[in-house]
């Protein structure tokens, strides 16, 4: 079966090679350039390494391995360590690299940014037209095309985001030596009274990837455009631990990425016809659980194993099999979704705070 997947993301890889591997013959367009990586780094919980040891991607020499999680709450000095199995940092880049380089030669497009899909007399998808005029025809259209998805938008407009109530700003810390302190260890600041929170994953190559997480209703400065927010987060880290200046500090804080997190609740489906969502274009999920990485990989495998030995050209077919994948994924998707909403109420100081709670679900 030929397949075009729009978007070269973590989710559109995963589908590439796990339907490459079941011999289907798959193109993915990226609208970016070849060196955009779309982020600065995760955290990977044992499941996720798994899966991509399943993908054939290897991370072996690219992460920092994490054997805990610190929380200190600054409200009412409160620490609490907890052990953490098989969790990893790793720089969103160098996961990309490794996927990358494990796709079938020619299978990503970059630079191809989609524009509509061309239906045939049948009410079918028949093709992807690009902004660039090209016409790519296929049997099957995979949007992986992000939180914001177009495909989403266009095709299922009766799925809609939720209301941005918490932002990130987000960064990347190079040392000679990864402080002491996060040697091993994702740790994190939470700071519930004034709805704010800080976090820090080590990565390979001495970085830290460092966020801070506001409530959009008592930090409205998040917002600012890039040169402003970058002098009052200046000013606002005067007030936090010396562990957090040390990593933030020397940093050109006009460069970070801000990211309004969101979610959506899942629809029955993830596919109309012949065009089928996968990845944070299907089922966006707060980034509190940090699964976002974990269950795009996780559809490329499942996606893979629905369509493994499928070669019909029949719609009704191809119907069951997308059915059954949705039937696979929304029950696990539903539990993340939930997670992450309630440690999201938790934050915003909406109900209880169990500090102790570990924000890496499987």
């Amino acid at each position: 079966m030929k397949i075009v997947i729009i978007g070269g993301s973590i989710a559109g890889m995963a589908c590439a090679l796990s339907l490459q591997k079941s011999g289907h013959r798959v193109s993915i367009l990226e609208r970016r350039s070849s060196n955009a990586s779309g982020g600065f780094g995760m955290i990977l919980d044992a499941n996720t390494c798994q899966n991509l040891r399943e993908l054939g991607v290897s991370i072996s020499g690219h992460t920092h391995v994490i054997g805990q999680y610190h929380v200190h709450d600054l409200n009412h000095n409160f620490h609490s360590r907890q052990p953490l199995q098989g969790c990893q940092g790793i720089e969103r880049q160098r996961l990309v690299s490794q996927m990358r380089s494990q796709l079938q030669p020619g299978t990503i497009h970059f630079g191809a940014e989609f524009d509509h899909f061309i239906m045939d007399k049948n009410g079918s998808t028949r093709a992807a037209a690009l902004r660039n005029g090209k016409i790519i025809e296929a049997d099957l259209f995979i949007g992986a095309d992000g939180v914001r998805s177009k495909i989403r938008r266009d095709c299922f407009p009766e799925s809609t985001l939720n209301s941005v109530k918490s932002v990130e700003i987000v960064g990347m810390t190079p040392f000679e030596t990864i402080p002491t302190e996060l040697q091993g260890t994702f740790k994190k600041f939470m700071n519930y009274r004034e709805g704010a929170a800080m976090g820090m994953v080590p990565t390979a190559d001495q970085k830290v990837i460092w966020y801070f997480q506001w409530d959009l209703r008592r930090w409205p400065q998040t917002l600012l455009d890039s040169e402003a927010r970058s002098d009052w987060l200046k000013s606002e880290l005067r007030r936090w631990p010396t562990l957090v200046r040390k990593v933030v500090g020397s940093e050109d804080l006009r460069h970070c990425h801000l990211w309004r997190t969101t979610d959506m609740d899942l629809p029955s489906r993830f596919h109309k016809g012949n065009v089928l969502l996968v990845g944070d274009a299907a089922h966006p999920l707060l980034t509190f659980t940090s699964q976002g990485v974990g269950s795009a990989l996780e559809d490329g495998l499942t996606l893979g194993d629905t369509l493994n030995d499928w070669n019909s050209t029949s719609v009704d077919s191809l119907d069951r099999r997308l059915t059954d994948f949705a039937d696979k994924r929304i029950p696990v998707l539903q539990r993340r979704l939930k997670e992450g909403r309630s440690l999201q109420r938790q934050f915003l100081g909406l109900e209880s705070q169990f500090i102790g709670r570990v924000p890496v679900c499987a």
